[in-house]
């Protein structure tokens, strides 16, 4: 998963504004401005299948990430 192409969705009339966001406002640079620290500790409480592991991996490849799922059919909880 590379956090840098995830599709921004256009909004309002300007290409050129679109584009500039795209370029200044991802996912992983808006993670690492608030954390500042390349091996955070995080909580992922409600696991599911791990789809925010891999997430939060691509962007602290050393982050301490604590899971817990409590339901144990967690693809079939809705």
């Amino acid at each position: 998963m590379n956090l840098d192409k995830i599709a921004v969705p256009k909004c309002g009339e300007s290409d050129k504004r679109n584009t500039e966001y795209e370029n200044n406002y991802t996912p992983k640079k808006f993670f690492k401005s608030i954390l500042r620290t390349n091996e955070p500790v995080i909580l992922d409480v409600g696991a599911h299948k791990g789809e925010t592991i891999k997430f939060f991996k691509e962007i602290f490849d050393l982050a301490k990430i604590y899971s817990f799922e409590p339901c144990p059919q967690a693809e079939n909880c809705r």
